[in-house]
């Protein structure tokens, strides 16, 4: 037998190989674009040093399977303001055609921008208007992150008398 035909013979039997495995292999399929919303925004504890808010967010999974998180990273900017940024590796799953929600505290210095968010927050009786960019990393392999963007409103209601200190 030639080198020619070896190489011929063996490219056969992976194509076959290949072929056959795809009925055992795990399916690795890009998740569609996922939803991510902002819920809410309840502070924890408020001084003139440090702020920290409890953000929660609402990940929508429109497609038919489920999709392992791995990671969240999301930008948030209220009424015009650069609110947080946000980054949270805590694992979750979202179920097909389903959602989760997802808490992620947020530690802040607000104290040069006071004016402007006390501004915001005092019209707490009207939706504030709010504006998320990010990233999901789905825990897949050979999926990468997922980019998302979505602007909205959210009602903070009575949620802003947090403690202060």
């Amino acid at each position: 037998m030639t080198l020619g035909q070896w190489i011929g013979r063996g490219t056969l039997v992976m194509v076959f190989a290949l072929l056959f495995s795809g009925c055992v292999m795990p399916k690795f399929s890009f998740p569609e674009k996922l939803d991510v919303a902002l819920v809410s925004i309840e502070p924890e504890k408020l001084s003139l040093a440090q702020q920290v808010f409890r953000v929660r967010f609402r990940v929508t999974n429109a497609s038919m399977e489920e999709i392992p998180i791995a990671a969240l990273q999301a930008s948030i900017v209220i009424e015009g303001f650069d609110f947080a940024h946000v980054t949270t590796q805590q694992p979750l799953t979202v179920r097909a055609k389903g959602q989760t929600e997802v808490d992620v505290s947020v530690r802040t210095t607000l104290v040069d921008s006071f004016p402007d968010l006390n501004k915001i927050f005092k019209r707490r009786k009207e939706p504030i208007h709010y504006h998320l960019s990010g990233a999901i990393q789905v825990d897949r392999p050979l999926t990468g992150n997922l980019p998302f963007q979505k602007s909205g409103t959210i009602d903070l209601g009575g949620k802003l008398e947090g403690r202060r200190d």
